[in-house]
């Protein structure tokens, strides 16, 4: 539905009739004069994207620390090096990619060693061919993308 809706011409100002029109009934009404536009902070994904690459890599990577002290409470010091060394990657869009996926799978209830496996080669799968329909990674890069536009309309 997402996707039928973003292709129609009139979206950005439907977006925005809802969003004020929301406000609205909830007793916000917006200066005179200026749209919804005014007060909603833009968002570049690619500067993003780029300063998270260029932090240092201990700053950037924290999200396998995170992981390594929840893992920590569930198995061996041996496993988390092999699940960590399973998620990491020289993208760390595709780490951070990877690490969602990881935290899903344990949610439901998936043996955490064979999950990072299966991570680890649906990264390399989305790695070899992004356009993969089957793959993991790209569904999930594709929502990221649609949330990332729809972000932008604002």
């Amino acid at each position: 539905m997402d996707e039928f809706l973003r292709r129609n011409d009139k979206y950005n100002e439907f977006i925005r009739g809802i969003c004020q029109n929301r406000l609205k009934i909830n007793g916000i009404i917006l200066d005179e004069g200026k749209q919804i536009d005014y007060y909603i902070e833009s968002f570049d994904c690619d500067d993003f994207l780029e300063k998270v690459k260029s932090k240092k890599v201990s700053y950037a990577k924290s999200y396998f620390n995170k992981l390594t002290d929840k893992l920590k409470k569930k198995v061996s010091k041996n496993e988390i090096d092999t699940i960590i060394s399973n998620l990491a990657s020289n993208d760390i869009l595709i780490d951070r990619t990877n690490v969602f996926l990881f935290y899903r799978k344990w949610k439901d209830g998936k043996d955490l060693s064979q999950a990072s496996l299966d991570i680890k080669q649906s990264a390399l799968d989305y790695l070899s061919n992004p356009q993969n329909e089957h793959s993991s990674h790209k569904k999930v890069l594709d929502k990221f993308k649609r949330d990332r536009r729809s972000k932008q309309y604002f």
